[in-house]
């Protein structure tokens, strides 16, 4: 499974020459350059579907994965989940979920709500007849190093299904208590997720003589983040630099599952059309996703274990009218003994 262009980012950027991170990506897709949207590895993984005539017999489904920003690491899945298997979570955790979804409360230290208009269900492995525990593994295998699936005390969540309503929203935080690698699945291609300190650098060196400055500048301000010791000081570097979705970090906007109504299909056309969303396909700062659709990143770095705080996200709040409101599906890897949480 090699990437599909040989093609590479220049080797002066440190983060190509890394040694291995244990909480890190693994070797097979760790060397993927940022925002070369034709370079990607074509991943295959087990997938059920009702119509199978043997559905004894698991086949097989390809999705890409592409780097779409590093320092903290963040990969785009391309088509991860089918149209059926998004739909099928949905109903699952809306119709099936034992008492039903609960409204979903996130607080931080000062007791101050980050998560509104928000409901949640969990699924087992074992739901919808071991279909959620294969998409736990597919990650596992693609983006879990040797050393944290060696370790006896790292496991993967239960899925956690969130469906927001118009104005929902979830403020600026970072995935600690041990979760290494969070995979964020677009479910029914609404949405948009946040990441204002990651770099999109790949996009910005095209072999000029002025890629020696932008190299020395990339680093200082890599640096600068990297030196962050908490989640207010993350924040702080956010504020203090202005930062703003599609003009820093990475902005994951969604578009809208295939069969939504006319009505649904206009309010989303208007409400991606506005200049503040800033939703341009040549923009290096914005990443498109669709149904299905996923990103990967990871939150701890190094040997030391330590909060990557660069990795600090938000789900922005839902401008989608729709019926439906927007509808994501997230998995984490914990690795405990590798890393070093703290409170924030």
């Amino acid at each position: 499974m090699a990437p599909s262009s040989s093609s590479s980012l220049s080797s002066t950027l440190d983060h190509h020459v890394a040694a291995c991170d244990p909480l890190g990506p693994p070797e097979m897709i760790r060397g993927l350059p940022t925002n070369k949207r034709n370079i990607n590895i074509q991943i295959e993984r087990p997938y059920f579907d009702p119509s199978f005539e043997d559905l004894s017999k698991p086949q097989q489904h390809s999705y890409t994965v592409n780097r779409i920003a590093q320092n903290s690491d963040v990969f785009l899945l391309k088509g991860f989940l089918t149209e059926w298997e998004c739909e099928a979570i949905m109903d699952e955790a809306q119709h099936h979920y034992k008492g039903g979804m609960t409204k979903a409360i996130s607080q931080d230290e000062n007791t101050t709500q980050t998560r509104t208009k928000c409901h949640v269900a969990w699924l087992g492995d074992s739901r919808l007849g071991g279909i959620c525990g294969m998409i736990g593994e597919a990650i596992e295998d693609t983006f879990i190093s040797g050393e944290a699936k060696d370790d006896p005390l790292s496991k993967r969540s239960d899925l956690q299904v969130l469906n927001y309503q118009h104005g929902g929203k979830f403020v600026l935080h970072h995935d600690d208590h041990d979760r290494m690698l969070t995979v964020i699945t677009y479910l029914n291609g609404v949405g948009e997720t946040w990441m204002p300190l990651v770099d999109v650098v790949g996009d910005e060196f095209d072999g000029d003589d002025d890629d020696d400055k932008k190299v020395e500048k990339y680093n200082q301000e890599s640096a600068t983040c990297q030196e962050l010791r908490c989640l207010a000081e993350a924040i702080q570097e956010v504020n203090d630099n202005e930062m703003s979705p599609g003009s820093s970090g990475i902005l994951v906007s969604g578009s809208i599952k295939k069969d939504s109504d006319e009505k649904d299909l206009q309010q989303l056309k208007e409400s991606i059309s506005t200049p503040s969303n800033k939703k341009n396909i040549k923009n290096p700062h914005v990443v498109s996703v669709d149904q299905g659709d996923a990103i990967a990143f990871y939150s701890y770095q190094g040997n030391d274990g330590k909060q990557d705080w660069r990795s600090i996200h938000a789900g922005l709040p839902v401008e989608f009218e729709g019926k439906e409101g927007k509808w994501i599906a997230t998995s984490w890897y914990h690795a405990p003994s590798l890393t070093a949480s703290s409170s924030n």
